[in-house]
């Protein structure tokens, strides 16, 4: 569901995703399910960007592979526009996840970004910046974290190629 304005875009999803396995000649099973709720708004005009998300995620197993957990993340990004062929800017998220049974973590990823218009139908991105990643009772590790991504617009779909490293 989306409420769009001229300037300002609002939106929210829900998301239910199940995955079944069943492999009963080697007796395993096993059947996952994740509810995700995911409000966000968007302020664009010719020159800035500002987008926010939220998402809340519940995931249960019932398996012995892992145990139901709550997660909840908070996305942000900003973009400069320079010239109509350039922007600039900064994005970044934080998300902590919560098993019913064990032990939490928390991510951060901080990275600047910047988008080049390559002829009327393609945009080039790239992002560079740290993961972190933080489980309870260790200490915080922290990785680079790149993002290099094309992609090409045609008249009825898109076709982007992605590489990503991080967390």
């Amino acid at each position: 569901a989306a409420y769009v304005i001229p300037r300002l875009r609002t939106a929210v999803a829900y998301t239910n995703i199940i995955v079944s396995t069943d492999e009963v000649d080697q007796g395993f099973w096993d059947t996952r399910i994740t509810h995700q709720v995911r409000p966000n708004v968007t302020y664009a005009d010719p020159r800035i960007t500002v987008a926010a998300s939220f998402t809340l995620t519940r995931g249960d197993e019932n398996s012995s592979l892992s145990v139901p957990f709550w997660a909840y993340q908070g996305d942000g990004r900003f973009a400069y526009r320079f010239t109509s062929a350039f922007s600039a800017g900064l994005a970044g998220y934080y998300l902590f996840q919560e098993p019913d049974v064990g032990l939490h973590f928390s991510m951060t990823r901080s990275r600047l970004t910047g988008a080049l218009g390559v002829g009327p139908s393609g945009t080039l991105e790239t992002e560079a910046g740290a993961d972190f990643f933080t489980q309870e009772g260790d200490s915080t590790k922290v990785r680079p974290s790149v993002l290099a991504a094309y992609t090409h617009r045609f008249s009825v779909l898109a076709v982007t190629l992605r590489y990503e490293q991080g967390f």
